[in-house]
């Protein structure tokens, strides 16, 4: 009997110590977007894609570990050695290359991965399970830049705010007067960091209109971002952010 339970009191400690050993995860890993660039010469899709910014080069022997994972929709098959290459939205190239690849998925490590910046994955040498040929996989995602709970981040405050879906332009009334430099600009993007077609249409001492040019998603959060305003008694130029509801 004593035998029985040291047994089992060992086996215990065993699994608890298994449990303790399980595999990293990365707390920092996220979900984007996923979009096809023009030319993908593959029917491959992507069911999820997740990056992570904290990855970084091993010290002991210059190895990398993957800050990209790309799951793909269905299963597919990879050439001998088949390349990957990566830019941003400026056309700027970044090292890449292929860690590790299966039947339905992919472990790439993509150099110098920011926040705020759109990038162009490019797999040559994949294709579709039951496709003839091999060919360009080409994939696009966002990585959104940060952004602040404070609704006004500069001294300016804001009175009012107000989204009109029927005319699709949002209102902003300010709680003093302000000032808007000529090179004023207005930004939006969507949860994911995709930049929303705008146009700062009219401002005066007090508010402005802002124009959106694509229909939104009622109950999404969207931010905004107008760059070359300040309170008219302040000489500095600020950028005011915030969000709001359509």
């Amino acid at each position: 009997m004593k035998k029985t339970m040291k047994s089992l009191l060992t086996l215990a400690l065993a699994l608890m110590l298994i449990g303790s050993l399980s595999l990293p995860v990365y707390a920092s890993s996220k979900k984007a977007k996923v979009s096809y660039g023009d030319g993908a010469q593959t029917a491959v899709k992507v069911k999820t894609l997740s990056y992570d910014l904290d990855t970084e080069e091993e010290d002991d022997d210059d190895d990398v570990s993957e800050n990209v994972e790309v799951k793909f929709t269905g299963r597919v098959q990879w050439q001998k050695h088949p390349e990957v290459t990566a830019s941003d939205e400026t056309g700027a190239s970044y090292s890449a290359e292929i860690l590790d690849k299966d039947s339905d998925e992919c472990e790439l490590y993509v150099e110098n991965l920011v926040e705020g910046h759109t990038y162009t994955i490019t797999i040559d040498g994949v294709k579709a399970r039951n496709a003839a040929s091999y060919g360009k996989a080409i994939f696009t995602f966002t990585i959104p830049a940060p952004h602040t709970d404070s609704a006004v981040p500069s001294s300016i405050q804001i009175e009012e705010l107000e989204y009109d879906e029927e005319d699709n332009e949002l209102e902003i009334e300010f709680r003093s007067r302000v000032r808007f430099s000529k090179d004023a600009e207005i930004s939006i993007t969507d949860k994911n960091g995709r930049l929303i077609d705008a146009e700062l249409i009219e401002y005066g001492k007090d508010d402005c209109s802002i124009d959106i040019n694509e229909n939104l998603e009622p109950g999404e959060t969207y931010y905004y971002s107008i760059s070359g305003i300040c309170k008219i008694s302040e000489k500095t130029a600020r950028t005011l952010t915030g969000s709001f509801t359509a």
